[in-house]
């Protein structure tokens, strides 16, 4: 079954639901919302716009910069954000826990340049052994992702030799 498909029916039903509890005029409503979800809410945005009336604003970051926002006092209606920090999230009282839904798993992946031969990531060894033959290694800093990559580097034992070759993704907008 397409996740793609999952995420959008999942996130769908969550905005219409919070949509049906809001005033009878349009409103706007902000949603603060990890950089993976982009493709889901720009899929459905028109949608939900026409059949509820009300506007999506939209503002994407990582989950750690969503959360310093958030900490800072952002004001927002709907937050789409990695379980660990809504879990903060709700233990600050920021957010009401009973609300809280998973709409969507992701995972993490590896990408070559077009044309370069694909590497060997069949096993921990092969793995380990793809990033020290790599030219750069991209991750979004503070990003779940890039956060979860050190992780790893730390239990593969080549956190230091591979941290010339990063090569962190600038923010997005």
């Amino acid at each position: 079954m397409n996740m793609g498909l999952i995420a959008s029916a999942g996130l769908l039903g969550c905005v219409l639901l919070l949509a049906r509890t809001s005033a009878a005029v349009a409103a706007e409503i902000h949603v603060l919302s990890t950089f993976g979800m982009r493709p889901v809410l720009n899929e459905i945005t028109a949608e939900f716009e026409r059949t509820t009336g009300h506007k999506l604003v939209v503002q994407y970051g990582s989950a750690a910069g969503l959360k310093k926002q958030i900490d800072g006092g952002e004001a927002f209606d709907f937050a789409i954000i990695t379980p660990p920090v809504i879990k903060d999230i709700i233990n600050q009282g920021k957010i009401v826990g009973e609300n809280q839904t998973v709409i969507a798993r992701s995972g993490m992946g590896v990408a070559v340049r077009a044309g370069a031969p694909r590497p060997d990531i069949s096993s921990v060894e092969a793995f380990k052994r793809a990033l020290l033959n790599a030219k750069s290694v991209t991750y979004t800093p503070g990003g779940t992702t890039g956060a979860h990559l050190a992780k790893v580097l730390e239990q593969l034992g080549i956190a230091e030799e591979i941290k010339a070759k990063n090569k962190p993704e600038k923010t997005r907008v």
